[in-house]
């Protein structure tokens, strides 16, 4: 027989379930989807990420029949806890591999997401990882007003400038985060549109319009939330212009190439 566990204790409080290997059941709605599963919450309290996550990814490659229509469905999910990790010393996501589900009701609310914003997001790296951890598969936001630091790319993948943390980080004329010799990793919220036709093309600068929500995923080595289109997005005049030759009158000439190495996993 399963352990009937809540999720928030499957996922524990560290990177790894203290249920790894065994079969579980938990119950939660359904807030989201991915390539491979999909997200379930716990509805059954209010969230405190201090006390762990109370959501979870459900790998499922073959999305269950009566689940393909969207988010809300409450469901009751039997399978295997296991600790994923891509690579060998990547750091884990606790998944349950499904082997049955029941939809216990088809329309139900979803939690409240946690915004990312100044006033949760912890400054410094340490506790900053510790607490994304405690948010892993959970309903998190940015609001509308972030700008996005960096340009979109064929993958539907953005990352943004949450329009309230001026004072924490250096910022470009444009509003975008600037490179800290002192926190050279540092992390900025982004989001993954999974359908290519939502997902529109966006430049250095540009503004969200709506917030975005979405389970927080854990891929490509970082955060991201599993977010749904489409966007909202205003545009800003693009600040330079790409040349291919030197200007007529350059005297001392300077190339610079930059690549985007974010999806080359």
């Amino acid at each position: 027989m399963p352990a009937k566990l809540s999720i928030a204790d499957v996922q524990g409080l560290g990177l790894y379930s203290p249920y790894a290997g065994q079969i579980v059941e938990v119950e939660g709605v359904v807030t989201g989807r991915a390539r491979h599963g999909f997200f379930i919450q716990s509805v059954a309290a209010a969230e405190n990420p201090a006390r762990g996550s109370s959501a979870i990814f459900i790998f499922s490659p073959d999305m269950p029949e009566g689940l393909a229509r969207g988010v809300g469905f409450l469901v009751r999910v039997t399978g295997e806890v296991c600790d994923f990790c891509k690579e060998e010393n990547d750091r884990p996501t606790t998944q349950i591999l499904l082997s049955d589900v029941q939809i216990l009701q088809a329309q139900h609310a979803l939690p409240e997401p946690v915004w990312l914003d100044a006033a949760t997001l912890p400054e410094h790296t340490a506790p900053l990882a510790a607490y994304l951890n405690n948010l892993e598969g959970m309903l998190v936001g940015i609001r509308s007003g972030a700008v996005f630091s960096a340009p979109s790319n064929p993958f539907g993948d953005y990352v943004v400038v949450p329009r309230d943390i001026e004072n924490r980080i250096p910022l470009s004329r444009l509003g975008t985060a600037l490179l800290d010799p002192a926190h050279p990793e540092r992390w900025l919220p982004g989001f993954r549109i999974h359908r290519a036709d939502l997902a529109p093309l966006v430049n250095v600068g540009d503004v969200l319009r709506e917030d975005v929500v979405g389970p927080l995923n854990y891929r490509a080595a970082s955060y991201q939330i599993s977010a749904r289109g489409p966007l909202s997005i205003e545009r800003r005049p693009a600040p330079v212009s790409n040349r291919s030759e030197p200007p007529a009158d350059a005297q001392d000439y300077l190339s610079i190439l930059t690549l985007n190495a974010f999806n080359l996993d």
